[in-house]
């Protein structure tokens, strides 16, 4: 029994615990608990002190993702103090502590999910101090050795900064020794200055300072050794005795450095003398101003002589061909040094019959080709040119007519490309777009073409010219513009691709009459006009504006009205010209005019002249120009000459007064030319000087000097003979 009795209880009892742990089992699986929350504070970082730090905790996960994470917590445990910001969400950043030696900063994340269950996990950030900020390396540029009154240029750009992303942020140039001089530019790379003139030689020193982006600062220093001044001599101006292109008296010029120096070159008489220019008329801008005497070639002894007129030059005639050559009839264009002699001298010899004239057509054609080689012979280039009007330079070579076609040659006169056979070869005339082109007009058979002397082409027509003749074409960048008259209108303006590349157009119809005279086809243009005059239907003329681009609304504005006008130029943005009032067919006052091409700023002159451009109207005529333009400003009267006005020098593009150069003196009857050649502040002039003699006046060269007192003095002084200044 009491065996049983135990075996009973032990059985109740096993049952009892059987059904509760049956029953725990059932409670743990509905509250979930068979899960693993993981806090990640991600792998362990480094960085610079100053930089942004981000602490990435999203790699925290409930492996039960029913059970969503509802909280971060990070608390720094280790380290120097950091304002760790947003320290309650996943990701938190803050900025790394400047350090002076690698230091750790530990954070711990704790991470709680929705049954309030928690882990943690902790993430190392190392902090690097910061890298040193290197001194930036100043490179003020290699020592100079220049001479006096020669520009220096001072040049840091080879400065550098040793250090990543670092750069230089300030330069600084400062003189440390010699002779101040003033330095432009002196807070860039590259600095400037004029050097001084000095009698010894002399050191100037420089200093560079280069600053970088975070305030570190590097030098060098620069010598520039400077030599004594030499006395200049040149350029020179030559001017010739007698009117023409021989000279009885010899050749003579004076010295632009010291206008009292006049030197004589050759005492002989000499024959076709010949001025050609050292001149740029491929650049955008003209200067007149820059427009320089280069060579003076002449003919004596049976040769061609040639003597440089630059700064400096000995003056020293020399032979430019072997051939001794008995007699010379005619050398080509000696009045267009811009057509042929800034390329060849070309000029005939007698034919057959030995006269220059009478059957004149056997004459020979020879060539001194460019470069002048004193051991080379003249080319014969009769069979090239038979016709002397024909031969024109482009800036690659010739053109001309051989056999009736029209024919590009190279600068040596070989490899011929035919261009077109001409009808009528008579009806072929040339013309350049200005002076430097390689584009040409021609015109033949009563068309115009345009030859394109880079790949010797010529275009088809382009237009038909009227019974006037050449069209006075006046060429920007892109366009020509002139005056013609068509068929069913009367004169009208046309414009026309300057390369060829399409056909005239119409934009202006009648300008004025059906047969204006030659002097009422000029048009000159400005960057967006063109300007003309045409006499009115009462006798009188109406200068006009009209837009090179117009628009149907456009029209022709009269922007002044005289009696006639004279001395039209154009720069790039003004007008110039002069007022005539006549009574009868004499002119009894001049008015100087300057406009700008929007019509804002007059300025009128009365009884004034414009001078320096008389002359220059062959190099003009193409183009307009910007630089330097002379006023007579003010004279008494025309029967007395300019005596007495006021010589002012004027900007042409800005139409601003540069100086007041000086009064005229009043025993000048008429101031024939200002040389366009302009010196420093010199100017070379001839001029009509009233004297007892028969003629009741002298010809003689003066020396216009704004310093001088008097600002006019005679070079000459021959009673006898004429004296003119060759330009």
């Amino acid at each position: 029994m009491q065996l049983a009795k135990i075996s009973t209880l032990f059985f109740l009892c096993l049952i009892l615990l059987l059904g509760c742990s049956s029953s725990e089992d059932g409670d743990n699986n509905n509250n979930s608990q068979n899960y693993v929350l993981t806090s990640n504070a991600g792998t362990d970082l480094t960085a610079e002190g100053g930089e942004t730090v981000n602490l990435d905790g999203s790699g925290s996960a409930n492996s039960n993702t029913s059970i969503a994470i509802v909280s971060y917590s990070w608390t720094q445990t280790t380290g120097p103090t950091v304002n760790l910001q947003n320290s309650d969400t996943a990701t938190p950043s803050f900025v790394a502590p400047v350090v002076s030696v690698t230091t750790e900063i530990i954070f711990e994340l704790t991470v709680t999910d929705a049954n309030g269950n928690t882990d943690t996990d902790n993430i190392k950030v190392t902090i690097a101090p910061q890298p040193t900020n290197q001194q930036p390396l100043a490179n003020a540029g290699d020592d100079q050795s220049v001479n006096s009154n020669e520009s220096v240029t001072l040049d840091g750009k080879s400065s550098s900064d040793p250090d990543t992303g670092d750069s230089i942020a300030i330069f600084s140039w400062t003189q440390t020794a010699g002779p101040n001089v003033p330095l432009l530019n002196d807070d860039t790379a590259v600095a400037s200055f004029t050097a001084p003139a000095v009698t010894t030689q002399t050191v100037l020193s420089f200093e560079l300072t280069v600053t970088d982006t975070n305030g570190a600062t590097g030098y060098d220093s620069v010598d520039i050794m400077v030599a004594p001044a030499v006395p200049l001599a040149g350029p020179y101006v030559f001017f010739n005795s007698s009117v023409g292109l021989s000279s009885s008296n010899g050749l003579k010029v004076v010295d632009t450095h010291d206008s009292n120096s006049i030197i004589t070159i050759e005492t002989d008489v000499v024959e076709h003398i010949i001025l050609t220019h050292d001149y740029d008329f491929d650049s955008a801008t003209q200067l007149i101003s820059d427009y320089k005497p280069a060579y003076i070639f002449y003919f004596k002894n049976n040769h061609f002589w040639r003597v440089y007129l630059g700064q400096n030059s000995d003056l020293t005639p020399q032979q430019v061909s072997s051939e001794s050559i008995a007699s010379i009839c005619e050398v080509v264009s000696t009045t267009d040094p811009l057509n042929i002699l800034d390329k060849a001298i070309i000029y005939t010899t007698p034919g057959a019959d030995g006269n220059c004239i009478g059957t004149d057509s056997d004459n020979e054609i020879r060539v001194i080709r460019l470069g002048f080689n004193a051991n080379e012979l003249p080319l014969d280039a009769t069979a090239l040119f038979p016709s002397l009007r024909y031969p024109i330079t482009l800036e690659n070579g010739f053109l001309t007519m051989v056999e009736g076609v029209i024919t590009q040659y190279d600068e040596n006169l070989q490899n011929p490309v035919q261009l077109l056979t001409a009808d009528n070869p008579g009806s072929v005339l040339f013309r350049l777009m200005g002076a430097g082109s390689n584009y040409a007009f021609v015109q033949v058979d009563g068309e115009i073409r345009v030859i394109d002397g880079v790949s010797k082409t010529i275009t088809s027509p382009l237009h038909t010219i009227s019974s006037l003749g050449m069209p006075n074409f006046q060429c920007d960048a892109s366009d020509c513009f002139f005056i013609d008259r068509t068929a069913t209108a009367n004169a009208s303006l046309f414009k026309m691709p300057k390369d060829g590349s399409g056909t005239s157009q119409i934009i202006l119809q009648e300008v004025g009459p059906n047969d204006p005279q030659p002097e009422f086809r000029i048009v000159r243009i400005t960057t967006g006009y063109v300007f003309y005059y045409m006499q009115n239907i009462s006798g009188t003329m109406d200068l006009y504006r009209f837009p090179k681009s117009p628009t149907n609304f456009d029209a022709p504005i009269i922007i002044d009205n005289a009696d006639d006008f004279s001395k039209f130029y154009a720069s790039s943005e003004s007008v110039y010209y002069e007022k005539l009032e006549k009574s009868g067919n004499t002119v009894v006052n001049y008015t100087a005019v300057s406009i700008d091409q929007d019509l804002i700023n007059r300025q009128v002159f009365n009884q004034s002249q414009w001078i320096g451009l008389a002359d220059f109207s062959m190099y003009v005529e193409d183009f307009s120009f910007d630089g330097n333009q002379l006023l007579a400003n003010g004279y008494t009267s025309i029967d007395s000459g300019i005596g007495g006005a006021t010589l002012q020098e004027y900007d042409t593009k800005t139409g601003a007064l540069i100086s007041i150069v000086g009064e005229i003196p009043i025993n000048i009857f008429n101031l024939v030319d200002i040389v366009f050649t302009k010196y420093g502040n010199l100017f070379f002039a001839t001029g009509k000087l009233v004297s007892p003699t028969a003629s009741g006046y002298q010809q003689d060269v003066f020396v216009v000097n704004p310093d001088a007192n008097p600002v006019f003095t005679n070079l000459t002084n021959t009673p006898a003979l004429d004296e003119y200044v060759l330009q």
